[in-house]
């Protein structure tokens, strides 16, 4: 049996430009905030799955201890980085931190390893607050008017459509094969994957949803090509997009030499 990959990270850039988050952690509360948001980098680095839970036990002590800050000082800095939507809302308003720029920085090292980038933990219904920041994170504490929404399944994030993962929900229950919220969740996931390789989520759902599938799956076009990235790249993301935007100026460029060749010569 193979040894299953680490879904951890022994370094992350650290770039030497900043931006203004760091600039306004920086100027609040100086070296201590600088140092804050490097430290819990660290800590979304080797911790599995680069998602910090503060309701584990013992968690937020060691997050303090690390930092060397109280917890009054900490959640100021972290309900800042909520405020600039550095990290995410939802997750923070249940006391877990996630942030998505720390993960899409280390993109790289999940595609050397061949492994699926991490993606964000899914709440269930009774884990989502409706909104608010935290006031204290010690354990009696709650979130400022905290309340659970009254729907079923899990949330649903931004980039699906609401519209189609409904009709994708509705067809699974038609086909007699209905969702629990941990399936959501793991379907969620799975559509954060094909997102990642470059998959349209719309045309993923609704192709599931035309065939009665109960599963997702890649898209292909009429080539044949699913439009997934070669998992020989060891391109960056970025690069790779890139290169695609140079290859289509090329390729109009191409087009616009062949038309004028082409086209009728006005000085005769």
């Amino acid at each position: 049996m193979s040894r299953p990959k680490k879904r951890e990270v022994d370094y992350f850039p650290h770039y030497c430009e900043h931006g203004k988050v760091l600039f306004i952690i920086e100027n609040k509360w100086g070296n201590e905030g600088y140092a804050f948001f490097y430290k819990l980098c660290e800590l979304l680095g080797k911790k599995e799955g680069h998602s910090y839970d503060c309701n584990e036990s013992g968690s937020w002590e060691y997050l303090l201890a690390k930092t060397l800050l109280d917890g009054e000082k900490a959640t100021d800095i972290l309900n800042t980085l909520y405020e600039l939507k550095v990290i995410d809302n939802t997750l923070w308003e249940s006391k877990i931190i996630w942030m998505q720029s720390f993960v899409d920085s280390i993109i790289d090292v999940y595609a050397r390893r061949k492994v699926d980038l991490p993606v964000k933990p899914v709440l269930t219904t009774t884990q989502i607050p409706t909104s608010g920041v935290i006031d204290d994170i010690n354990p009696q504490s709650k979130v400022k008017e905290s309340k659970v929404k009254n729907t079923i399944g899990v949330e649903i994030p931004e980039w699906i459509s609401k519209e189609t993962w409904d009709a994708f929900v509705e067809m699974r229950k038609v086909i007699k094969k209905p969702m629990t919220d941990r399936a959501m969740t793991l379907m969620v996931g799975k559509l954060e994957k094909l997102k990642y390789l470059g998959q349209n989520v719309t045309e993923v759902l609704n192709q599931s949803i035309l065939n009665n599938w109960s599963d997702v799956y890649e898209v292909r076009g009429k080539d044949g090509n699913t439009g997934r990235y070669n998992q020989k790249d060891t391109r960056s993301f970025r690069d790779r997009e890139i290169d695609a935007e140079a290859e289509s100026i090329n390729l109009k460029y191409e087009r616009a030499k062949a038309l004028k060749a082409t086209a009728p010569n006005d000085a005769g």
